[in-house]
């Protein structure tokens, strides 16, 4: 009967146990629960302290994890202790419980502080009336994260179930522990990134193997006019409205199948409808079994980079053309300067010989052919000059309407019959400061081929003249723009109904020599050119084949608006001077004829073939010369130079500058120097004569 009763009471000592230990186990099944669900850090903690605390009946429990160095223990989270202690009671090695526990890594016990010899007992233990306590190693493998500490007031005997439990509990703390901690730092990661990808100006994102958005950045979305969620949600396809979709297809799909990197430029329709340039850079990823998951990539806007290199490649053709014409410029100039000496001989000698025949000699004949080529040779050298940007002679102010008005008659009997003339003359345009017969030249020019262009059919010439401000822009578009400044400008414009002109004759039109006529000689546009840019001024074209042609031609409005009159009278023709003149050229025939003509006006004449021959005689006679009229181009020392010398030598010296080039761009070099004056070869006794008389009474 005792047996019995034994064998019941032990059974019913079991099966209470046994309970306990199934409640144990499920409280822990819920605890790893709970723990997998939680990615909070400090919730965590607390989970932790509390399930510790109510599984063992605790009535303190304490969680401290590692803190800067692996000897010393924080306090992260406390039931039952200050909540001040919170990150801020800190143990090092050998103090307490839980540093011995950190450095064996097992578990250890207390029944009893009062009799504990083990370590020194933190006095707040002995403040709290602490007697048992608990501490398991929050293990990882061998890794020791932290401590989990537990204590009773009473005095308790932990027995080896309750043991497992927590030592098993604070193993899976470590392990939750770990994992937030690494999903914290990953998640951080993952903003940073996030972050600095939608802070990129640069549309990016990234697609699965099937086409499917997976992620972009705002500048993505912006670009198709979509939001993020919409693109991930819906699929780039559908989001974009196959802008970009149909872009990529063809390209992705070798991306997909072999893998690796794509960059190539395209156009694209953006979400505010313009299309833009692109240039696309894509490159495959790949999953854990190395197959290929995705794609992602950047789209870079290059529209504005294209425009600049656009413009940059057209400064660079305008500046090349402008060395072309300049270097073309220098050559044509300097045939002429030559060409001018050669005519100079020829001209001279024959004015001298008509000065001298009698008017019924049958080789008078002879020499006014001869005189009449001369003068339409010195006026295709004055058309190379022109071309050159050289050619302008005699600067004033002047009325493009007037200068018009005074050529309509001579316009209108130059063209053909079948064309029809047309004035647009615009109220009070601004004067220009320019030379009055180049720009007869232009106009005539123009003109001229804008009846060639209509040939033998109808059309009409159109003249047109006005002002307007020209910005930046519109300069850089002009023909050709060599910096010129913004501001007002005047301008003549002649348009035709003709046969127009391509690309290629519109590249061609001004190059010297060029033409499309079977009798031209190619220089009519090259000198309208010249012109033109040795008056500040520009041109602006517009040609179309079968639809005609518009050329307008800007020049800057003079400084001071009122315009003078210029006296081109001729002085008296019987006026003889006296005294002794220095001829200085280095060219001998010059010299002669030179001498002829001088003595002809009544003149004593001494030479001299060079600047330095010139010097030594001025210095030896300076006192009997009355003049010196001396070339500006000659060797050993140019006129300059010795005009120069002979100014040390006197101050007073009259000297007249004789060139093959303009006086514009001769007497520019003498500015405030005192030349007496200027002469452009080849020229006349009537030149010679009015020039002469000009500096003697002067």
């Amino acid at each position: 009967m005792t047996n019995d009763t034994d064998i019941a009471s032990r059974a019913a000592v079991l099966a209470e146990e046994l309970q306990d230990r199934d409640k144990l186990l499920k409280d822990l099944l819920t605890f790893s629960h709970k723990l997998l669900l939680t990615s909070d850090k400090k919730k965590l903690y607390r989970i932790c302290d509390q399930t510790a605390k109510d599984l063992l009946h605790l009535d303190f429990s304490t969680l401290l994890l590692l803190g800067d160095n692996d000897n010393s223990l924080v306090i992260r989270h406390t039931i039952g202790f200050p909540p001040t202690m919170v990150d801020s009671y800190i143990l090092e090695e050998g103090q307490g419980l839980s540093t011995i526990v950190l450095k064996e890594k097992r578990m250890i016990t207390v029944i009893d502080h009062e009799t504990e010899q083990r370590f020194t007992v933190p006095p707040i233990v002995f403040k709290k009336k602490i007697t048992s306590a608990i501490c398991a190693p929050m293990m990882l493998g061998d890794e020791v994260l932290g401590v989990l500490i537990g204590h009773t007031l009473q005095r308790h005997v932990f027995n080896e179930t309750e043991q497992i439990i927590y030592q098993s509990l604070a193993n899976q703390s470590a392990v939750a522990i770990k994992n937030t901690t690494s999903y914290s730092a990953l998640k951080e990661k993952e903003t940073l990134l996030s972050t600095i990808i939608d802070t990129v100006r640069n549309p990016i994102f990234c697609k699965d193997n099937k086409g499917g958005c997976l992620a972009c950045n705002s500048a993505f979305a912006d670009f198709v006019g979509c939001s993020c969620d919409e693109i991930i949600n819906c699929g780039t396809k559908n989001a974009a409205q196959l802008k970009l979709a149909e872009v990529y297809e063809e390209s992705d799909q070798s991306l997909w199948e072999r893998g690796g990197r794509q960059q190539y430029e395209t156009k694209v329709e953006h979400a505010d409808g313009s299309i833009r340039d692109v240039l696309l850079c894509k490159a495959s990823f790949c999953n854990d079994s190395g197959e290929v998951a995705g794609i992602v990539g950047t789209i870079m806007d290059i529209t504005e980079q294209k425009q600049e290199a656009e413009e940059k490649e057209q400064i660079l053709l305008q500046m090349q053309h402008v060395q072309k014409l300049e270097s073309l410029g220098v050559l044509a100039g300097g045939i002429a300067h030559d060409f001018n000496n050669l005519l100079m001989a020829i001209l001279g000698n024959a004015d001298l010989a008509l000065a001298e025949i009698s008017p019924f000699s049958a080789a008078r004949h002879n020499l006014e052919a001869i005189e009449s080529a001369s003068r339409r040779a010195a006026d295709l050298c004055r058309q190379m000059l022109a071309y050159s940007g050289k050619g302008k002679f005699v600067i004033q102010q002047l009325n493009c309407n007037e200068l018009v008005e005074e050529m309509t008659h001579m316009l209108e009997i130059s063209i053909s019959k079948k064309a029809v003339m047309k004035f647009n003359l615009a109220d009070k345009v601004p004067p220009i400061e320019a030379d009055a017969t180049q720009i007869r030249q232009i106009i005539m020019n123009l003109v001229i081929n804008a009846s060639d262009a209509i040939n033998d059919k109808s059309g009409i010439i159109s003249i047109t003249t006005g002002a307007m401000e020209c910005d930046r822009d519109y300069l850089t578009e002009t023909y050709i723009d060599e910096q010129l400044p913004e501001g007002i400008y005047s301008y003549i414009e002649v348009a035709d109904t003709g046969c127009g002109m391509d690309e290629e004759t519109k590249a061609k039109m001004f190059d010297p020599f060029f033409t499309t006529k079977f009798t031209g000689r190619g220089l009519g546009m090259a000198a309208v050119l010249g012109i033109v840019r040795g008056h500040n001024g520009a041109l602006k074209i517009y040609s179309e084949p079968s639809r005609g042609t518009t050329i307008k031609l800007i020049f800057p409005i003079a400084a001071n608006q009122d315009v003078k009159e210029k006296n081109e009278g001729r002085q008296d023709k019987n006026w003889q001077g006296k005294g002794l003149i220095l001829l200085v050229d280095d060219e001998e025939t010059i010299r002669a004829v030179g001498r002829q003509m001088l003595e002809y006006l009544g003149f004593s004449v001494i030479t001299a073939a060079d600047g330095q021959e010139a010097t030594k005689t001025f210095k030896a006679r300076a006192a009997e010369i009355n003049l010196v009229l001396m070339d500006l181009t000659m060797p050993h020392m140019d006129g300059e130079e010795a005009y120069r010398e002979m100014r040390r030598i006197d101050s007073t010296v009259q000297v007249i500058m004789a060139s093959g080039y303009n006086e514009q761009e001769v007497t520019q070099r003498f500015v405030g120097k005192g030349l007496a004056g200027f002469i452009q070869k080849p020229f006349m006794i009537d030149d010679l004569r009015d020039i002469l008389r000009q500096s003697m009474i002067t």
